[in-house]
């Protein structure tokens, strides 16, 4: 009986003795020890959905301490996964837990403005399920995927001259002055970069092409891209001065520039994270062998 009794006890006692050992291994950073406790505690007390706090903190103290970017990614989508399991389980948001629900805010976000669409994608999931709202990061993909079929139907089937059409698949070229369209392009010099920006408060590097083109009265869609897929290709030798130099891989471009020469210098004027800079020499020499593809848009 004595037996019987302490079998049925153990349980509760392990509950009142480990639940401060968990958090003494937080406080002390010990992560990767804390979720081998939590782990072990979990098995012994399955209705007790506490523990997914601290799964929660103790993945969210391991975020950026992996050399692998991916295995950090993994571990924030894990302490975004506990944490909504968590508060599924208590509307008891202590601040404590406030806290970390705004940490892995901010640390989601971050980490969002840099990673492919399908991790995107899913690390939106987890972050919805907790916050009840897309990533800000999310949304603006979402925004600028509707901008481009938005614009592709208007330049599809509007009112304009066919030499201001965009066609789908078939791109009419408009005759522009060469010169004034850098005029145009270096007279942004020092716009900040903005991620979905088209406007001088702020651009991305398709923004701040489409805009320039925009001022000399040629419409093209949002997105580096599609932009790559206009017009015609050419050799990077014979590009002249408001050609689009195209950096990626003929199959995926990821980012867009205007081409220049000038005083017999090639060179590159875009958006990049530090805002619209012309490179030219040494910043050049980084940028060329990068180059996907040239495509002539203008006459």
């Amino acid at each position: 009986m004595k037996k019987l009794i302490l079998f049925f006890l153990f349980p509760v006692l392990l509950q009142a003795q480990d639940i401060p050992k968990l958090q003494k291994q937080l406080n002390n950073f010990n992560y990767q020890k804390c979720i081998q406790k939590t782990k072990r505690y979990a098995k012994w007390h399955k209705k007790n959905k506490q523990v997914n706090y601290y799964f929660s903190a103790s993945y969210f103290g391991l975020i950026n301490k992996e050399n692998s970017f991916n295995k950090n990614l993994a571990n924030l989508n894990k302490s975004l996964s506990y944490l909504a399991k968590f508060y599924r389980c208590t509307n008891d948001r202590t601040a404590v837990t406030q806290e970390l629900e705004n940490s892995l805010d901010s640390v989601a976000y971050e980490f969002s403005k840099d990673i492919t669409t399908s991790n995107l994608k899913r690390l939106n999931k987890l972050y919805k399920n907790l916050y009840g709202k897309n990533l800000t990061t999310y949304q603006q993909y979402v925004n600028k995927l509707n901008r481009d079929v938005d614009s592709i139907t208007l330049l599809n089937f509007s009112t304009q001259t066919t030499d201001e059409a965009v066609l789908f698949g078939e791109y009419i070229p408009k005759r522009i002055d060469r010169d004034l369209l850098l005029a145009q392009a270096m007279s942004l010099k020092g716009v900040k970069y903005k991620r979905a920006g088209e406007t001088p408060v702020g651009f991305d590097c398709s923004g701040y092409v489409m805009f320039v083109f925009k001022q000399l009265g040629v419409v093209l869609p949002h997105n580096a891209h599609k932009i790559s897929c206009l017009g015609e290709e050419i050799d990077l030798a014979d590009a002249k001065t408001g050609d689009l130099l195209c950096f990626g891989t003929p199959q995926r471009i990821y980012h867009i520039g205007i081409y220049y020469n000038e005083d017999g210098k090639d060179g590159v004027i875009h958006c990049i994270s530090g805002g619209v800079k012309a490179n030219q020499d040494v910043q050049w020499n980084y940028w060329k062998p990068r180059i996907g593809k040239v495509r002539r848009i203008v006459l």
